[in-house]
């Protein structure tokens, strides 16, 4: 097929019709004797019979119909027919049939099916067999390649009358390299393979056009591999899909969403082969038609300084103010215990190159920034010539301003370890560590954790602040109902409240949260965990440790016989643990875990994988929780933000009500928020009471649609209803609810 797979044409991919005849002389008929052309009645019984005969001595047969029935072609149209002298002129524009003089192309015209193709037809599709080229008498087509996989479609060419495409896998027989469609009414003519190999036994010189064009084309595919590049000179640039691609996002993918035209938005791009940024584009459009136009590296950067960066609203007096607030604050952070002699101590050999006191005033830099930024880990990452420092921030990693050489990694670690108490000789084994310390009145833990890595010892560390103890249940469940729901199942004398999510959602906190709403005096409670986070007064806290036996089950027998009111799980991860807190359930105990699945509704299902019983799923659980995290909108910097209807169109497609008059909120950046727009996270939370209607799907085993039903009648509170709701409130963006809701999330409604 001409057009896909001539991958360095105009732009476009227009196809280059000229006739390179007149300028190649190597295309020029061969000097010294020629070969004589068959008669146009000598042509015109090749074409009919498949043979060249000296004379004519009959009248020659009708075509034969071509093989592919799928076209539907017409054999002869009458008077609707185009008239032989506009065929002929057709055919003038195929360079492979130069050698073909007007008497013969005249004899061949009515010899051509005629196509009639309506405005959305596709005529020929990927992978169909190469049987035919075509002419295109009138109308319009477009060329294009589609990838499944991605949802992607890449438009490589417009045609219009007087154009050709097809010849190429007419020539080689392989299959259909793109689609092709009509933009509007459309009339086409086709010479099929029965007519074309007649033709070329019938005029050798038409086999040498046919070679010159392949080796001419396989000339070209070696030079430039790829399609030749748009110009973005004078596009536009709809700054509200920014609402759905992060500036961030377009840099780190060199992939800029342009327009939205009838749910397909244009994307430019100086890498379209960059199949894992096409499909991170895709989820991020959310299953909208993706077209690709292939732009010069310079073209996407200078579009990039003109439209994209002068919107992306990052606060550079916001940012410097940060800095200097961090300075200020890590020259008062204070480590407890062992660690408030270990500065200056413990450095290994290369520590010698480099002042003890630069390495410990970054590190304390660090920490306060990734404090002060509510980062929940500090990731240090050695890689071949350099130290990456990143920070997961509302659970995005974000790399820390500035570079830090790889010299520094030796006596980096080697601070860090003395600071948690952890053998700073042993390198190749990974260990575990904890560090207090104090800014100001506020008081902090980290969780050191490393391991050994290709370039060096990696380090996490998680940040534990106490503080978050404090909050509880009312300042995480925003929305009264789901809070309502809740309290009422942690609150039963007993069974089992299960609380999922992907890690990182924050089921810890929230288990936490139940605790402290049920924590007195007169109540006895025990938790199992791996590792405690947290330090609770007045709560028995077992963390297990796998190597010398102490595991979530085991523990679990024992908590049984230490007459607990109130058991935390910290996770249901196998059969035997989840065998014995259904058991403290049904034995009238208040069991609180966590769980991994998707959504509210998964949990029996995974459950009954797992292998319990059904009269065991519905007589020990109470309800469900299933959460996520998004980002929450700084308070400061928050203003009332017009969406574009893309993202409006998605938020109803995923059942998500938008609010009165669309009005929404978004962050402008301030130095509060460090230029970001968002302050902390804020939880969309999915709440299923296992009330009587479950409880029947239960015992019958039905389908998790039925649960779903069922689940809504007993008021079960959809994610979907939760981020209408944090929407509407203006504490969150539309891209967050979009980011963390799935996105066939509507189909059980």
């Amino acid at each position: 097929m001409s057009t896909p797979d001539d991958k360095n044409e105009k732009k476009r991919a227009v196809i280059e019709i000229g006739d390179e005849y007149d300028r190649d002389p190597m295309l020029d008929p061969p000097s010294g004797p020629s070969i004589d052309l068959p008669t146009p009645d000598q042509l015109a019984k090749a074409i009919d019979t498949g043979h060249v005969e000296d004379e004519m001595t009959e009248e020659a047969p009708k075509p034969e119909p071509g093989s592919d029935e799928a076209l539907q072609v017409v054999a002869d149209l009458g008077s609707s027919r185009p008239d032989t002298d506009r065929v002929v002129r057709l055919l003038d524009t195929v360079s492979m049939l130069d050698p073909l003089g007007h008497d013969l192309k005249a004899k061949l015209a009515p010899r051509l099916k005629v196509l009639d193709a309506s405005p959305g037809e596709v005529v020929v599709h990927e992978g169909d067999p190469g049987n035919a080229m075509y002419l295109i008498a009138s109308g319009m087509v477009s060329v294009y390649r589609s990838d499944r996989d991605l949802g992607v479609t890449v438009e490589l060419a417009k045609l219009g009358s007087g154009d050709n495409f097809g010849e190429m896998s007419l020539i080689t027989g392989e299959p259909r390299s793109a689609n092709v469609s009509a933009i509007e009414q459309s009339r086409l003519l086709v010479i099929d393979t029965i007519i074309f190999e007649r033709l070329v036994k019938a005029v050798p010189q038409v086999g040498l056009k046919i070679a010159a064009r392949l080796a001419r084309r396989i000339d070209e595919l070696n030079q430039a591999r790829g399609v030749k590049f748009d110009t973005l000179e004078g596009r536009s640039f709809d700054e509200r899909l920014l609402q759905l691609v992060p500036v961030a996002t377009i840099r780190r993918l060199q992939m800029i969403p342009l327009e939205e035209k009838r749910g397909t938005v244009e994307v430019a791009t100086p890498q379209p082969h960059n199949r894992a940024g096409l499909l991170e584009i895709r989820r991020l459009l959310r299953g909208m038609q993706v077209r690709l136009i292939a732009v010069s590296q310079k073209d996407y950067s200078d579009f990039m300084r003109a439209h994209v960066e002068k919107v992306e609203g990052l606060d550079t007096r916001a940012r410097l103010g940060f800095k200097q607030r961090v300075q200020e604050r890590a020259n008062r952070l204070a480590y407890d215990g062992v660690a408030a002699q270990a500065t200056g101590r413990g450095m290994s050999a290369p520590a010698t190159q480099t002042s003890s006191r630069e390495v410990s005033k970054l590190i304390d830099q660090m920490v306060v920034e990734a404090i002060d930024r509510d980062a929940s880990d500090v990731l240090i990452e050695p890689a071949r010539d350099t130290l990456r420092i990143r920070y997961r921030i509302d659970g995005r990693l974000v790399d820390r301003e500035g570079t830090t050489g790889l010299g520094l990694h030796a006596p980096f670690m080697s601070r860090l370890k003395v600071l948690a108490g952890m053998d700073i000789t042993e390198r190749r084994l990974p260990q575990d560590g904890r560090i207090s310390l104090k800014i100001e009145k506020e008081t902090y833990a980290l969780r050191l954790a490393t391991v050994n890595t290709r370039w060096g010892e990696k380090a996490v560390l998680r940040i534990l602040d106490s503080s978050r103890l404090s909050a509880s249940m009312s300042s995480l469940i925003l929305h009264d109902r789901a809070l309502e729901m809740l309290r009422r199942m942690i609150f039963q004398p007993g069974g089992l409240v299960l609380v999922t999510g992907p890690t990182g959602s924050g089921k810890t906190t929230t288990l936490y949260a139940a605790l402290m709403e049920r924590h007195s005096p007169d109540v006895s409670i025990c938790t199992v965990e791996d590792p405690v986070e947290y330090d609770l007064d007045g709560v028995t806290q077992v963390q297990v440790n796998e190597s010398i036996g102490l595991t979530f089950p085991g523990v679990m027998r024992a908590f049984l016989r230490q007459s607990p009111d109130i058991i935390m799980v910290g996770e249901t991860r196998d059969r035997a643990t989840a065998d014995l807190t259904f058991n403290g359930a049904l034995t009238g105990h208040q069991v609180l875990s966590s769980f991994h699945t998707t959504d509210a509704i998964s949990v029996i299902p995974r459950l009954r994988d797992m292998g319990l019983e059904r009269f065991v799923l519905s007589s020990a659980l109470e309800g469900i929780v299933n959460q996520r995290l998004v980002r929450r909108i700084c308070d400061r910097c928050r203003q009332p933000e017009d969406y574009s209807q893309v993202v409006l169109t998605q938020l109803r497609e995923g059942n998500v009500k938008v609010p009165k008059g669309g009005k929404m909120f978004i962050g402008r950046g301030c130095e509060s928020c460090n230029g970001s727009g968002f302050a902390g996270r804020v939880g969309v939370y999915e709440v299923m009471t296992v009330g009587a209607q479950v409880r029947d799907c239960v015992n019958a085993d039905l389908s998790p649609d039925d649960l779903f039903r069922a689940a809504q009648y007993d008021g079960m509170v959809t994610m979907a209803e939760y981020a209408s709701f944090l929407l509407a409130e203006g504490l969150t963006v539309p891209t967050e609810v979009l980011r963390v809701l799935p996105i066939q999330f509507g189909e059980r409604e």
